[in-house]
């Protein structure tokens, strides 16, 4: 499968080692590893877009107002349990 999707991914591996003297003495060794960025542009990005402009639109619940909340929550419960009374499935 690695190599099937080789060209989707592009994945780069890259070791590098720097030794102490002679070569049996390891005094470095970094890896680095990274693959082609195809669902962070296409799939991420406008979702996260989207929860950040969600987010932005209901700033105002998060004032800190501890009465407020408690009454988004009551209210909240209220119309759960009104649906939940009314709503039958047919």
């Amino acid at each position: 499968m690695r190599v099937f999707y080789n060209v989707v991914y592009r994945p780069r591996n890259a070791v590098a080692r720097q030794f102490e003297g002679k070569a049996y003495f390891l005094k470095e060794l970094q890896f680095d590893s990274s693959q082609a960025p195809i669902f962070g542009p296409l799939l991420f990005t406008p979702a996260v877009r989207a929860v950040q402009w969600l987010a932005r639109q209901l700033r105002f619940l998060q004032y800190g107002l501890m009465n407020a909340c408690i009454a988004y929550i009551g209210v909240l419960l209220i119309v759960i349990f009104g649906l939940v009374l009314v709503w039958s499935p047919a």
